[in-house]
């Protein structure tokens, strides 16, 4: 008798377990939907130039996910486009609390460590900013050769096919070695490379893709 209860009962028991695991796979996947487009919003805006409006969506991702990492071969945390926000917002003390701890990801840090040296040198720290920016400048144009050297067949091969971000950096480079630095230039060529990184994957892809199209034509 004990044993056809325990029968009767076991399907229920199963179903109200299946039932509570789906329920939490579905709240998972809404969230990291929700982050996702939080995400997605706020790099559009940056890459449009809306500082502000990004800011507020980076932050929103980073509350619901402080771990949230986006890109492929590029992969960044969202404490660094916080932190590179906030900068570009004007937030200078705020931005150098974040991109600090954004090195701390186990992620790309090239964009920090390029952001956080802009951060310092606008804050006055000209000594320290100028090591963290030279260290991001490098950092960049190193990642670079490393994607075109060893994806060179695939996705590698459209990633800075000009130099164009490669020879900005040794420039700004050498310019930033001399005695009499032109600080405004050296700020104006950091943002211009850190933005350019940013956008060099989607270049890349998409340029990859239009191949890729056109090879099917054939």
């Amino acid at each position: 008798m004990a044993l056809e209860i325990a029968l009767q009962l076991q399907p229920k028991a199963i179903s109200m377990k299946l039932s509570c695991f789906l329920s939490g796979c579905l709240l998972v996947l809404v969230s990291a939907c929700g982050v996702g487009t939080e995400f997605s919003s706020g790099r559009q805006a940056l890459l449009k130039g809306n500082y502000e409006t990004a800011l507020g969506h980076f932050q929103v991702a980073a509350q619901q996910n402080p771990r949230y990492v986006y890109g492929g071969v590029l992969r960044q945390g969202v404490w660094s486009y916080v932190g590179r926000t906030q900068y570009l917002t004007g937030q200078y003390p705020q931005a150098q609390k974040t991109l600090e701890q954004a090195r701390g990801e186990p992620t790309n840090n090239d964009l920090v460590n390029l952001y956080l040296g802009l951060t310092l040198v606008r804050m006055g720290d000209r000594q320290k900013g100028l090591e963290d920016l030279q260290a991001g400048m490098k950092g960049v144009a190193q990642f670079i050769n490393y994607v075109s050297d060893v994806f060179r067949y695939q996705i590698g091969q459209y990633w800075d096919p000009g130099y164009t971000i490669r020879n900005a950096v040794q420039r700004t480079l050498g310019a930033a070695s001399g005695d009499n630095i032109d600080w405004q230039q050296l700020i104006a060529d950091g943002e211009w490379i850190g933005m350019n990184f940013e956008q060099e994957p989607d270049r890349a892809n998409f340029q990859q893709i239009q191949d890729l199209m056109a090879q099917g034509r054939r």
